[in-house]
């Protein structure tokens, strides 16, 4: 009997200590490969099973794993997965990059809080920032343009820098503005057309603020659409939210070392169409002068009620001094007068960055430029941007701050023909007259 309960106790030892020798215990770190920072939550599992654990707030992690386990798997939200091979070490570190293509789902909403978009409750859309300088646009609204369901994007005129409206999901009032809220890396811009009192004297249609963003300084944004997406905004975003996070102000480290970029960009506008004008009879009506009225059923060109000359229209006015009383100009079509009256526009686009980021600090600036030409002679549009910001991180805390200047210029011309105060003669606007 005793030597029966001896055998039994052996056996019993001897399985125990199998059981210990097949697990290991290997522990380690994850660390974010651009800060080295500890990384908390991420999953370490053994490959082929089940077994696993996850990092703690350092970043640290211990798991028993069987003898036969060949790797470990690290997996976190926002980063690329990495596979480790186990080798005779008990310890394995890790570093874990951030994975752009796995970042793409997660968005920034209202306050600057970054959600998972699949998590959230309302309409959300976002734009990449390739998105928005794959074409040259004077304004960083008018990117937006076919790029996004139910926003409506729709410019006042064809002049440089002038006002872009945009409008999500439709009016919603009929006495307030009904564009949404632009807010740039925290701070709400204010971007109201601003209207002359009198436009046939004032001759200019002005831009909107939103035209002082430099779409090149972009990192990324969110149209927020509904009152539900953009509730913690208040009142002021009752037509929605455009949150726009610009790369001076991004706080999030990149790839280590010193990068300079250079971006340009060309593009030409030309008239779509013109309407088919007649080219039989002058100025006038009822066949008949007087010829310097704008209706065009005076006499039939080269009929015997048609003069051979007629007065010029600025023949004595003292805006024209090079043009004296009496000269006169012949009465005779004037077939491409309109279509010769417009230049061939063009939008010309520059920038220059320059990014450095290290373990624990980061810094950016930008510096570009856009000139516009109109095909109305005499419009442009010039500006120019600055901007520079940066980040540094000190154990948990993190401190930045950002700057822009912008310096634009508009010039356009009179946008029809009146008197300006405190002037007798009238000014001369866009009129375009057949058969003068």
């Amino acid at each position: 009997m005793k030597r029966l309960l001896l055998m039994s106790l052996f056996l019993s030892l001897t399985l125990i200590g199998s059981a210990w020798a097949q697990t290991r215990v290997i522990s380690g770190r994850v660390l974010d490969v651009t800060t080295n920072d500890g990384l908390p939550g991420v999953s370490v599992l053994v490959k082929g099973t089940s077994i696993g654990t996850a990092t703690n707030a350092e970043g640290n992690y211990t798991l028993s794993v069987p003898t036969d386990a060949t790797a470990l798997i690290f997996k976190q939200l926002g980063y690329g997965s990495q596979e480790q091979a186990i080798t005779n070490s008990n310890t394995i570190d890790v570093t874990l990059s951030v994975n752009t293509e796995e970042l793409g789902e997660v968005v920034v909403t209202a306050l600057g809080i970054s959600r998972e978009k699949r998590a959230l409750g309302y309409a959300v859309a976002d734009i990449k920032p390739e998105q928005l300088v794959q074409k040259s646009e004077p304004d960083v609204i008018r990117t937006l343009s076919g790029k996004v369901a139910g926003v409506v994007v729709s410019n006042a005129s064809s002049t440089p820098g002038a006002s872009t409206r945009i409008i999500i999901r439709g009016n919603t009032s009929l006495s307030k503005a009904n564009g949404p809220l632009f807010v740039v890396d925290g701070i709400p811009y204010d971007n109201q057309q601003t209207d002359s009192d009198d436009p046939l004297v004032e001759g200019t249609n002005y831009s909107n603020r939103a035209a002082d963003i430099d779409p090149n300084n972009v990192l990324s944004m969110t149209v927020l659409k509904g009152a539900a997406a953009a509730a913690l905004y208040g009142s002021r975003a009752a037509g929605g939210v455009i949150v726009i996070t610009t790369k001076t102000g991004n706080r999030q480290g990149g790839a280590k070392g010193i990068q300079i970029g250079y971006n340009m960009g060309y593009s030409v506008e030309k008239i779509a169409g013109l309407p088919e004008y007649q080219n039989s009879y002058g100025t006038g009506a009822n066949f008949v002068g007087p010829f310097l009225t704008n209706g065009s059923w005076g006499p039939r060109f080269g009929s015997p009620q048609a003069p051979v000359t007629i007065a010029h229209p600025q023949a004595g006015d003292p805006n024209f001094p090079e043009i004296p009383v009496g000269t006169t100009i012949p009465y005779q079509a004037a077939p491409n007068n309109v279509k010769d009256f417009f230049n061939a526009g063009s939008l010309f686009e520059n920038s220059v960055s320059l990014t450095s980021n290290g373990d624990n600090a980061r810094f950016s600036a930008i510096l570009s430029r856009a000139d516009q030409k109109g095909i109305i002679p005499n419009s442009s549009f010039v500006r120019n941007n600055i901007s520079a910001g940066g980040a540094g991180t000190y154990k948990k805390f993190t401190i930045g701050g950002n700057v822009a200047y912008t310096n634009s210029e508009q010039r356009g011309p009179l946008v029809g023909a009146a008197v300006p105060k405190g002037e007798r003669q009238p000014s001369l606007g866009l009129c375009f007259c057949r058969g003068t």
